[in-house]
């Protein structure tokens, strides 16, 4: 899916409270805000609040700019009381500089790489993964993989194995079609004591 830019506004309905600001992205990115007190709140009350998007727009520029309009509606007085909202201007964001883009983007990196490369990180990594495996929680790697058994009954585990047996079938062997025909009836005689037992 392709990027965009849009500003956007939220209403927290139990406050009164509202928040303006841009995200370069898509709108169902999961994408929520920048400001630490607004995102609080929301991690503890998701259903008091609603987004609205005020105006897209199709290039870096342009979003900062239509950001900085929207913000300068907001009075002096409000911010930070009526709004989430600290200041009402907008600062020169380090995404819209491509030569910090490039630099702050190299440093994240090697701070990422650091960490993820030393022996605590490691340590760290096998805590967290027991934490998880305590709690439930998947790997990124299993995300959306059922479990190998999961949800199969006795009526499909009969079909898997008729299902098998006629694709392992041997095609022209006398000999091999003898032990085939021995090993069906063997299951055959095994499934039906199965269910009659």
């Amino acid at each position: 899916m392709e990027k965009y830019g849009f500003v956007y506004i939220w209403m927290d309905r139990k406050h009164k409270r509202f928040y303006i600001g841009c995200h370069w992205g898509t709108q169902d990115d999961g994408y929520i805000c920048s400001s630490n007190w607004m995102r609080r709140s929301y991690k503890r009350r998701p259903n008091d609040f609603k987004r609205r998007i005020l105006e897209k727009v199709v290039s870096r520029d342009q979003l900062l700019i239509a950001e900085g309009k929207w913000l300068y509606l907001i009075p002096n007085e409000e911010l930070g009381k009526k709004y989430y909202n600290l200041t009402n201007h907008v600062n020169g964001h380090w995404t819209s500089d491509n030569e910090k883009q490039i630099s702050i983007k190299e440093k994240i990196s090697n701070t990422k790489k650091k960490f993820w490369s030393s022996p605590e990180s490691e340590a760290a990594r096998e805590k967290i993964r027991q934490l998880n495996k305590e709690k439930g929680i998947k790997p990124p790697s299993r995300k959306g993989v059922p479990g190998w058994n999961k949800g199969l009954t006795k009526d499909t585990d009969q079909r898997i194995k008729n299902n098998s047996i006629a694709i392992s079938k041997p095609k022209s062997n006398t000999k091999l079609m003898g032990r085939y025909n021995k090993f069906r009836d063997s299951l055959k005689q095994m499934t039906e004591g199965e269910i009659n037992g």
